[in-house]
């Protein structure tokens, strides 16, 4: 992408307008967003159960079993944070790709 990337742009979007002050850098937003989601993703799928039930396997106790018994709540959260970074790249995405289009990137 040229120096022009860095000159504002105005899109028009779903719920407004929205002003791109740096298109490289809301690309590597971008891309950053997809790597911490799909980190994130990982962590719902394999390492939060894993942890669970190797920590379930492996000790006991009245501290532990208090944190163990929160597993649904980490789950929760994590999946939460997950799914607002996917909205907020399923928002930009298609704007960054029109504006990409509009300017000939």
């Amino acid at each position: 992408m040229s120096s022009a990337s860095n000159t504002p742009v105005t899109a028009t979007a779903a719920g407004g307008s929205i002003n791109i002050t740096d298109l490289g850098g809301l690309h590597y937003s971008l891309n950053q967003l997809l790597r911490i989601q799909g980190e994130l993703q990982s962590l719902i799928d394999h390492d939060l159960p894993m942890l669970n039930n190797a920590l379930t396997a492996s000790v006991n106790g009245t501290t532990v079993n208090a944190y163990i018994n929160n597993y649904s709540t980490w789950l929760h959260a994590v999946t939460s944070v997950s799914s607002d970074m996917q909205a907020l790249f399923n928002y930009l995405n298609p704007i960054v790709a029109a504006v990409d289009n509009t300017l000939g990137y």
